[in-house]
């Protein structure tokens, strides 16, 4: 299990690495708004998606707030491992 905030701040950086480069200037502009706005309200969010029916129908984070990513990893792979390739 992983705390939400890990996974949050994880996530963040993995779009400054890898989606921010790739935009046109007013992308990412509106995308670094977008980004900051779910990072300042990550308490929120955590919350709800506590109570979201998916979250809870697919088990991917428990009362405390973890986030199950190490399940969700060993899916990504199955899957991708089925695909072949991803481009």
């Amino acid at each position: 299990m992983m705390q939400f905030d890990r996974l949050v701040n994880g996530v963040v950086k993995y779009i400054e690495a890898e989606v921010y480069p790739g935009m046109a200037d007013w992308q990412e502009i509106f995308a670094r708004i977008a980004v900051s706005r779910f990072v300042g309200n990550r308490e929120k969010l955590k919350e709800a998606l506590k109570n979201n029916a998916y979250v809870k129908a697919f088990n991917i984070m428990n009362e405390q707030g973890e986030v199950d990513i190490e399940s969700f990893i060993t899916d990504l792979k199955t899957q991708i491992s089925a695909k072949g390739k991803v481009e």
